[in-house]
């Protein structure tokens, strides 16, 4: 009775919240509203590479992304990947891939972050579509965060930064790249780049949000 009096008294100052939106709810995570524009359809674009994301930077992804990369809230990362897979297994080109590789962090930010977001969201899809995860790629070099810059200084502060683990093949393999936010797809083409002179096939790209 007393627990129930307290929990009551909590939710009336402190009212659940929606993680996507920021309204009210009945005590669920992320809101009907929200669920319906995460499973919405996906927006499709070329970038050298065939990239995929879930919608546009506005809420609710803004928030969930800023939630999951920034304050440690890695449950969300189970909803986006449930959206993430469904878009693999109902595409063409995506649902017979070989592999799901992660972007890397470099070690310094995978330190101080504590987790590397784009690897727990391919983990959370190769539980639901089998594909197995490959970290393959390595950040051999520290750049600032492209949240920063602008196109061209995008393009400059990712270039060479990424190399390829030689214990792994990918010979005739087709790729998925796993990864938070596209941008200019800088990031995403210079480790396509990176996968294709190692011989890949083809090389996706797939994320939550095109800003």
């Amino acid at each position: 009775m007393i627990k129930d009096f307290l929990k009551s008294l909590y939710d009336f100052f402190f009212p659940p919240l929606c993680f996507g939106c920021l309204k009210k709810t009945d005590g669920e995570r992320i809101c009907f509203s929200c669920y319906q524009k995460i499973f919405s359809q996906p927006i499709i674009f070329k970038k050298n590479i065939r990239i995929y994301a879930l919608g546009p930077y506005t809420i609710p992804f803004v928030n969930l992304i800023n939630e999951f990369k920034y304050q440690n809230r890695i449950f969300i990362a189970q909803t986006l990947a449930l959206a993430l897979s469904k878009i693999i297994i109902n595409d063409y080109y995506l649902k017979d891939c070989d592999f799901l590789v992660p972007v890397p962090l470099h070690p310094a930010r995978l330190r101080e972050r504590g987790y590397n977001q784009s690897e727990i969201l391919a983990l959370e899809i190769s539980q639901i579509t089998n594909i197995p995860v490959l970290k393959c790629l390595k950040r051999i070099k520290y750049t600032k965060s492209q949240t920063v810059l602008d196109d061209k200084k995008r393009r400059i502060n990712v270039k060479n930064v990424f190399a390829f683990d030689k214990n792994y093949s990918l010979e005739n393999k087709k790729i998925i790249l796993i990864d938070d936010v596209v941008t200019t797809g800088s990031t995403l083409n210079n480790c396509a780049e990176v996968l294709y002179k190692n011989k890949a096939k083809e090389v996706f790209g797939l994320v939550v949000v095109k800003s």
